[in-house]
């Protein structure tokens, strides 16, 4: 029996300490600048426009798959180089 409490006790701190990391990365990060806005209902949202399902479909239909993989890497170097 104290083997399956040690197992429950350290399962259970896993599971808080995931919480809590996620929950820190949640209060911690930083929301990426809007480069444009939609407007649905008088309301105005930021979005990504190279994340919009349009500009994946025309980056394949232009360049393939490996331009959609290469673009998605291009920004993703790009956003750990400016932190």
């Amino acid at each position: 029996m104290k083997r399956r409490s040690g197992l429950f006790l350290l399962a259970l701190a896993i599971v808080v300490a995931g919480i809590l990391a996620g929950a820190a990365i949640y209060l911690l990060a930083d929301e990426p600048e809007a480069t444009a806005y939609v407007i649905v209902g008088g309301t105005a949202y930021p979005v990504d426009p190279a994340t919009s399902k349009a500009y994946q479909r025309d980056l394949q239909r232009y360049g393939g798959k490996m331009a959609v993989v290469f673009d998605e890497f291009r920004t993703k170097y790009e956003i750990e180089l400016r932190t």
